[in-house]
């Protein structure tokens, strides 16, 4: 009767043990998704005369558009400015956006944007007061940075300069909602007179 006893014993051991086991490895996994181990390509970056994108004063805005921020830090296709961006979202086609530029003194100043892309960002035309400075293709089949996006060269006086993103169409490849934007900062460099 023993020898019946000892392994219905044996797998009840070897059943809770399974059972600790699980939920040890279950734990562990928990722990190691919940709480990733930083990657290099995930430190935030650091860009001289940087000014970034949240900071910026929103003047006029069509639509509903939505403007938020949204982190970055789990986007692993690059590195973006204090791990986040200026997001906007809900755009329709022809909406755009305008932000206030932060000048204290009149100079020439270069200009260079930092955006983002993505499998469901737009066509955008970017303006320096009212003035044509670029147009962009924020398209890519996985969230990246766009890259630095020069502006020009522009005399700036401390009164209202605006920063105008309007959006022109999207590319064929864009999935919904096809127009969004992602703006990590901006480049404000004032630049050497000529005399």
């Amino acid at each position: 009767m023993t020898e019946t006893k000892e392994p219905f014993v044996m797998y009840i051991l070897e059943g809770v043990f399974l059972v600790l086991l699980i939920i040890v490895v279950g734990s562990v996994a928990y722990y190691l998704i919940a709480n990733p181990a930083p990657s290099k390509l995930r430190q935030p970056k650091t860009i001289a005369n940087f000014t970034e994108a949240q900071t910026l004063e929103v003047v006029r805005k069509s639509g509903s558009m939505s403007v938020n921020i949204q982190n970055t830090d789990t986007f692993e296709n690059g590195a973006w400015s204090n791990d986040d961006q200026l997001f906007i979202s809900n755009v329709s086609a022809n909406d755009s956006l305008t932000f206030s530029l932060p000048i204290t003194e009149e100079a020439n100043y270069q200009l260079v944007v930092h955006l983002s892309k993505s499998y469901d960002y737009g066509e955008w035309v970017i303006k320096v007061n009212d003035v044509h400075a670029a147009k962009v293709d924020l398209f890519s089949m996985i969230v990246e940075p766009a890259g630095p996006v020069d502006l020009g060269t522009h005399r700036l006086a401390p009164i209202k300069n605006t920063l105008l993103f309007e959006v022109v169409g999207h590319n064929t490849k864009a999935r919904p909602p096809y127009y969004q934007l992602g703006m990590d900062g901006i480049v404000i460099k004032r630049v050497n007179e000529t005399p």
